[in-house]
């Protein structure tokens, strides 16, 4: 792919390579963007498909397109991402990895229904949203961190060197395997849904930070909880606010 590709509602699907050992892939020469509306889809049983940016250059995900699929795919390699559209790692027990020097998430990324998204460095300003169970996303040997948008986590994990919260919302319930910084809103649970986020490292709220947490009763069950393996150092404001009609 030299000159882009747009599609126009239709989907491709990369199924298994016809050489063994060889990926089916779609590889982008230089810098490209994937347009229109439709999807590309990790499909058969074979090696995981790749969607490839050569070095040096980046891949843009247009805004429409979504990229998903019932096996395990790569998006990436060895130029820098920008996500503009949708990655969804929804099926049970299937991986995307989004690598590069840089990955940039400006669309929606979700590893949700025992699915699983791993990245190289990363920056979210759009929104992430981890699932339940074995739901995870990870970024390896490097931070997350969020500038704007949202990430929302339901029960699933999340693992960083330092998940980096600079900026929009994060919120909801789950594990966090690395330090948690929060310059921005940290909303324990979610909205009006009592819940503990489990943070195995340290945690830190700056002066800019809020962390809200949510009453709705006496029962653990009734109330956030954020539990933090390491040390805490607390700055910024705390806002509790009431629920259940407590």
């Amino acid at each position: 792919m030299r000159n882009g590709l747009t599609l126009d509602g239709a989907a491709v699907t990369l199924l298994d390579g016809t050489v063994a050992f060889v990926s089916p892939r779609l590889a982008a020469v230089g810098t490209q963007t994937l347009g229109g509306t439709g999807s590309i889809v990790f499909g058969g049983t074979g090696d995981s498909g790749r969607v490839t940016a050569s070095s040096g250059s980046t891949l843009t995900i247009g805004a429409q397109m979504l990229i998903t699929g019932s096996r395990d795919g790569v998006v990436g390699v060895l130029g820098a991402v920008v996500n503009e559209g949708e990655i969804a790692a929804d099926t049970s027990g299937v991986q995307i990895d989004v690598t590069g020097p840089s990955v940039v998430n400006r669309g929606t990324m979700r590893a949700v229904n025992g699915g699983f998204i791993m990245t190289g460095s990363f920056v979210n300003e759009g929104t992430v949203a981890i699932g339940s169970g074995t739901s995870g996303f990870r970024v390896l040997s490097a931070n997350y961190v969020q500038t704007g948008g949202v990430t929302t986590i339901s029960g699933g994990s999340l693992r960083a060197n330092l998940i980096d919260i600079r900026g929009g919302t994060f919120s909801g319930f789950g594990t966090i395997h690395g330090p948690l910084k929060n310059a921005a809103l940290l909303e324990i649970g979610g909205s009006g849904t009592a819940g503990t986020l489990q943070v195995n490292g340290t945690f830190e709220q700056t002066a800019t930070g809020v962390l809200v947490m949510e009453l709705g009763g006496t029962a653990t069950s009734q109330y956030d909880r954020l539990n933090i393996t390491g040390a805490a150092t607390l700055l910024g404001r705390l806002r509790i606010e009431m629920i259940g009609g407590f």
